[in-house]
């Protein structure tokens, strides 16, 4: 959370401090800085309904393999966030009891209990509920409500395929950008005009490197990509932003048109997956890499005048307790002089744990830093007669955690309470 107060929440104002942790709330669950343990969750009701009416469905339509009981434990989890939620009674009264007729329905008639829920708790109605309920519930200054309430905004926004970043954006431009000015609570509602899901299209060009005249085509019709030589029109009205080579030695673009999304960097990602596809279809033919694309991307919003710049977004490290430089030197010196791993039987193991451990830390793609990192703990842990390698990593990683849990707990602690 960050430490700072909001500039734009004037000093003095009614609900004043209310005001402050809601933002502070809703920058921390977006940001892609924070543990996940802080960030928002990625299931709550209206995802909990799709996935319940999805199961229900298959055991409806009587899908092998899916027995009836297998819908329980997503039934048990949907009434249990269900009671005494305040965003879904506001939208289904008390009086339809729609707890007790999930837990008493049949397979049969869930099915279509289920589906009315789903388009009464959708995600555009749960999150403008949730919007209004803010704007009420922060004059109280109820911390435990405002926390819930931010969280199933944000919550409610990323699984309406809406990006954190820029959520993420647009709360810290809001609240600490400049030339803010929030008097009241009722101010609020200027933020939500900026993150609720609206659809756009969106034209995305990406700059890249020469080498993609490999392709030997110029328009890639199902993916709506085509390979131009010069920055097309309206681009080019920023071409002095970027570092272009002389006109016709050098450029190369992808044009990426008709993407429909919620935001810029949602309709960023879905281009750069058209592009990763064209490329990937390319290598099953060639292993040669055929283009890299560069940082720069230009993109055009069908209602707002003129088109952005956007930097592409780079892996995050997230906080961790790290050994300081002096430290660490220390720790390594240590190893070096007395551990058995450097020497004899084990050592071929230790290189493959250190380099594993290694590629994680160098990879700007998570799943292949989880890949590289579960691998050398696969490689490390020793092997227990009867006992799978999960367990066996499990059991050999719990105590590694322990001996730092409680150091880590009166950081935080000391942290939170200074800030």
């Amino acid at each position: 959370m960050r430490g700072d107060r909001p500039t734009a929440i004037k000093e003095g104002i009614r609900d004043e401090e209310a005001l402050i942790f809601f933002a502070q709330r809703l920058e921390e669950l977006s940001s892609p800085a924070s543990l996940d343990s802080f960030r928002a969750p990625t299931v709550n009701i209206p995802s909990l309904l799709m996935e319940a009416v999805e199961q229900a469905s298959l055991i409806a339509n009587a899908s092998s393999g899916v027995p009836s009981s297998s819908i329980n434990p997503i039934i048990e989890e949907l009434t249990f966030r269900l009671s005494g939620n305040i965003v879904s009674s506001g939208i289904i009264p008390a009086d339809r009891e729609v707890i007790n007729k999930i837990r008493a329905a049949s397979p049969d008639i869930v099915f279509g209990i289920l589906m009315q829920l789903k388009q009464e708790l959708s995600g555009w109605a749960y999150a403008t509920q949730a919007m209004h309920l803010a704007i009420e519930l922060l004059a109280t200054s109820r911390k435990t409500d405002i926390e819930f309430l931010a969280t199933e905004i944000v919550t409610t926004l990323v699984n309406l395929s809406m990006s954190r970043r820029f959520i993420h954006e647009a709360v810290t431009e809001f609240f600490w950008g400049e030339g803010g000015d929030l008097s009241c609570i009722e101010d609020v509602r200027q933020l939500y005009l900026r993150i609720f899901p609206q659809g756009h299209t969106f034209n995305v060009c990406f700059r890249v490197t020469e080498n993609v005249d490999a392709l030997h085509a110029v328009r890639f019709e199902p993916l709506g990509i085509s390979v131009l030589r010069d920055i097309p029109a309206p681009f080019d009205a920023l071409s002095d932003q970027i570092d272009l080579e002389p006109q016709g030695s050098g450029n190369r673009f992808l044009l990426v048109q008709n993407i429909t999304a919620l935001d810029r960097h949602s309709a960023i990602a879905k281009a750069q997956s058209r592009v990763s596809l064209l490329k990937n279809m390319y290598r099953m033919y060639n292993h040669d890499n055929p283009f890299v694309l560069y940082d720069e991307i230009l993109l055009e919003q069908c209602c707002e005048a003129g088109v952005k710049l956007v930097r592409s977004e780079g892996y995050v490290r997230r906080a961790v307790s790290d050994s300081s430089e002096r430290l660490a030197s220390r720790k390594l010196t240590n190893i070096m002089k007395h551990s058995a791993f450097l020497k004899g039987r084990h050592y071929e193991k230790f290189v493959s744990v250190s380099e594993f451990h290694g590629l994680s830390m160098d990879s700007e793609s998570l799943p292949n830093k989880l890949l590289n990192t579960w691998i050398s703990l696969e490689t490390i842990c020793p092997s227990k007669k009867g006992s799978s390698k999960i367990e066996s990593v499990i059991s050999g990683v719990i105590p590694c955690v322990g001996l730092k849990y409680i150091d880590r707990i009166f950081s935080s602690l000391t942290y939170d309470l200074l800030h």
